[in-house]
């Protein structure tokens, strides 16, 4: 849709003009009162300080595009930022509140500073400044384009495999359904490796060091760690038990891996090779570890340099690089709709009872890792808070049914922080931190996950796991479920990191596609208790939990 644009001249009246086309333009589009109100005093503000740099004018274009409603902002004169003087601690202040993901909802003060930072954007170009905000974006429709696309891979395989021939499904396997299938994996690979890097350095580089958080943070960040090392036990005892792998028979004849390539390597080896000789070579290898060390390398090099403009022209970069590759990431997997069809309509021609078996076993384990994983957040429920833990997952319900809605604990924050202070009793000094936090990091469900299906793809592929291969599974798995990107799809490119590092052809992926869907709302649902959990207990050995309201019925 066109930009709706509107040039101002700087006078005395030009924030009254801004504020009322702004606000009307915002309305038109759709935004809710409160959000239009929020929006409208952010732009005011920017306009302020932007006009008062002797600017002769001042554009202000508002437009909708698919999913979200930009305002753009633009003066002319020499360059400057007006985010550097932007006094966020007052727009935190403001009722009703800066938007973010949900835009009418409550936000708590560190909320709104992270939504202030992925939600604008400053530009110099030639003679104008540019400050671009983002208003207003739409929830995602991937679970529903998604579940369209799976029933319909099911229904088109059926009736190619009943129906079809023998010449008309080679002809539609060969040159319709793989290659698409093939494309999609193909730009996942190039993906990995500069997503993982970016995402990790700039993650190290914006947070030098977590002590910053004082001890609530050391607290949070070392029980997230700890359930995720839990979760990887859990997903590995679920795996030996069901074997959802075994007794799979796969036409390994396409396939030019060898099971004696991945055998040999020792522990110390592993450690080892974590360094790596080179550091453009270690980005067109496959060992992982040392895409992680060079990232962890790169920024906490950025947090060292000695020169103040220097730190932060390099960590700029860094998240610069990590926003366009995230950009170029969701780019790609708009496409996993197309994908899903491709790779389960190809798995309905050609699956065998041993692969339909194997596909329902691990969903099956991924449940029942959910289960354990569940238990064990009510044991550390109950060792922490010394309450029943029953009453607390009761009191998160409505907040585990977004998450498995919703496939994201994110998008889903402000109803989660406003359970934590309403209905748990949890502080908000503890839970504006806590749980922001826990989004990011503390994956425990995609350490299930990716441990279950490494271990599935491995067998499927008969590539043996030693017990050397299985500690560097855990540390990568956990350091990817830590700096995991926020994009869709992001359990797929982590776990196209484990196979490509163990060895399986990275064609295994098309395999699970047409079942991630329902992993995912297994993932999303396993992180978000976790999250909740990880908050309360802290809160309590803080002395910073409402027992009469966690209690009450």
């Amino acid at each position: 849709m066109l930009a709706v644009k509107q040039r101002f001249s700087n006078d005395e009246n030009l924030l009254d003009h801004v504020e009322e086309f702004v606000g009307q333009r915002l309305r038109k589009e759709g935004l809710s009162d409160a959000n239009a109100i929020n929006s409208t005093n952010l732009v005011c503000s920017i306009s302020k300080l932007m006009a008062a740099k002797n600017t002769t004018f001042l554009g202000v274009a508002v437009q909708k595009t698919s999913n979200q409603v930009v305002v753009r902002i633009v003066s002319d004169g020499e360059a400057y930022n007006p985010l550097d003087d932007l006094d966020i601690r007052s727009l935190i202040d403001t009722d009703p509140p800066v938007p973010d993901q949900d835009f009418d909802a409550p936000q708590t003060g560190e909320q709104l500073l992270k939504a202030l930072r992925n939600n604008l954007s400053y530009y110099h170009r030639g003679t104008h400044n540019e400050v671009e905000f983002v208003a207003h974006k739409s929830r995602p429709q991937t679970l529903k384009v998604i579940s369209i696309a799976f029933v319909a891979a099911i229904v088109v395989g059926l009736l190619l495999r009943f129906y079809g021939g023998t010449g008309l499904n080679d002809a539609v396997s060969t040159y319709v359904l793989t290659p698409l299938r093939t494309m999609f994996l193909n730009a996942l690979k190039m993906l990995v490796v500069p997503v993982v890097f970016f995402a990790i350095s700039s993650s190290v580089a914006g947070v030098s060091d977590i002590r910053e958080y004082g001890r609530i943070g050391m607290k949070v960040f070392t029980f997230y760690t700890f359930t995720s090392f839990v979760a990887i036990l859990v997903g590995y005892i679920v795996y030996q038990i069901l074997q959802p792998g075994a007794n799979v028979q796969l036409d390994m004849s396409a396939y030019t891996y060898s099971a004696d390539s991945s055998t040999g390597i020792s522990l110390l080896d592993s450690i080892v090779n974590i360094v790596p000789t080179s550091f453009v070579g270690a980005f067109t290898g496959t060992e992982m570890l040392q895409i992680i060390f060079l990232a962890i390398l790169a920024g906490a090099a950025a947090t060292m340099l000695d020169n103040g403009d220097d730190r932060q022209k390099v960590t700029e970069f860094l998240g610069l690089c990590n926003r366009f590759f995230l950009k170029v990431a969701s780019i790609v997997m708009k496409t996993i709709p197309l994908a899903t069809f491709c790779a389960m309509t190809l798995l309905v021609l050609t699956i065998d009872t041993s692969m339909v078996v194997a596909l329902l076993k691990l969903v099956l384990g991924m449940f029942l890792g959910g289960v354990g994983m569940f238990l064990v957040y009510a044991l550390l429920f109950v060792v922490f808070v010394r309450k029943n833990p029953l009453n607390f997952f009761k009191k998160c319900l409505p907040n585990f049914l977004l998450f498995i809605t919703f496939c994201s604990t994110s998008a889903v924050m402000p109803q989660t922080l406003d359970t934590c202070t309403k209905r748990l009793g949890i502080s908000p000094k503890i839970s504006s931190f806590s749980m922001p936090l826990g989004s990011t990091i503390n994956m425990d469900g995609a350490c299930v996950y990716l441990t279950l299906s490494t271990l599935f793809l491995a067998a499927v592929y008969h590539v043996p796991v030693s017990v050397d291969m299985l500690l560097k599974l855990a540390v990568t798995i956990v350091i990817l479920s830590m700096g995991a990107p926020p994009i869709a799809g992001a359990g797929f490119i982590c776990l196209s990191i484990l196979v490509l590092q163990i060895g399986v052809p990275i064609e295994g992926l098309g395999v699970l596609m047409g079942i991630d869907q329902i992993m995912s709302m297994l993932r999303t649902l396993i992180n978000g208790t976790g999250d909740f959990v990880g908050t309360a207990s802290v809160a309590s050995t803080e002395k910073l939990i409402d027992y009469d309201i966690l209690d009450a019925k």
